[in-house]
C-alpha cells in the first residue's frame, strides 16, 4: 500500500484534504472518484504542487511512491504580456536558473543564452512560472531549453 493525499480544491469555499492508502496497480482516476467523487471534464488533476503543472494521467496507476494529488476547477487562461524584466522569476528560482533568459533563448533560438540561463540546474519546482506577474510560461521555456540541450529537467 501507499500513502496517498488527495487535496480538493474544487469548492474554494470547502477545500478538502484525503489521506488514504492505495494499492500500487490502483488507477489514479478510480482512487480519485472513491475518495473525492466524480472527476468531470470542468476538473484538473495535477500531481504534487500546483506550481509544477504536472498534469494527471488519470488511467495511470498509483505507483510505489508516495504521492500528492491536487483537484482543482478549470479557469480561464491567464493571457501572456510582455516580459518587464522584474527579476522576480530568478530571485525565487532555489537553483539559480534564469527563467526569463531560457524563454528568450526558445524566442531567438540562440544556444548560448540557453547555456547561460543554467537550465540545466532546474529542479522543475514551477516557483519561476507561480510568481511571475506576466504570466509568462517560464517553466515550459525551461523545461524545452533543457530538453534542446540535451540536460532534461
Amino acid at each position: 500500500m501507499v500513502p496517498l493525499a488527495v487535496c480538493d480544491e474544487r469548492n474554494p469555499l470547502r477545500r478538502r484534504t484525503h489521506y488514504a492508502m492505495a494499492a500500487p496497480t490502483a488507477r489514479i482516476g478510480e482512487v480519485l472518484t472513491e475518495l473525492a467523487g466524480a472527476i468531470d471534464e470542468d476538473t484538473i488533476v495535477r500531481l504534487g504542487a500546483r506550481q509544477r503543472d504536472q498534469h494527471a494521467d488519470l488511467s495511470a496507476v498509483v505507483g510505489t511512491k508516495e504521492c500528492t494529488v491536487l483537484i482543482s476547477r478549470r479557469i480561464a487562461p491567464r493571457v501572456a504580456e510582455p516580459c518587464t524584466r522584474c527579476g522576480w522569476c530568478a530571485d525565487v528560482c532555489p537553483a539559480g536558473v534564469r527563467p526569463a533568459l531560457a524563454l528568450e533563448s526558445v524566442h531567438t533560438r540562440r544556444r548560448e543564452l540557453a547555456q547561460a540561463a543554467s537550465v540545466s540546474a532546474c529542479i522543475d519546482c514551477g516557483l519561476c512560472q507561480y510568481v511571475c506577474p506576466s504570466h509568462l510560461p517560464l517553466l515550459d521555456a525551461v523545461r524545452w531549453t533543457a530538453e534542446e540541450l540535451g540536460t532534461g529537467s
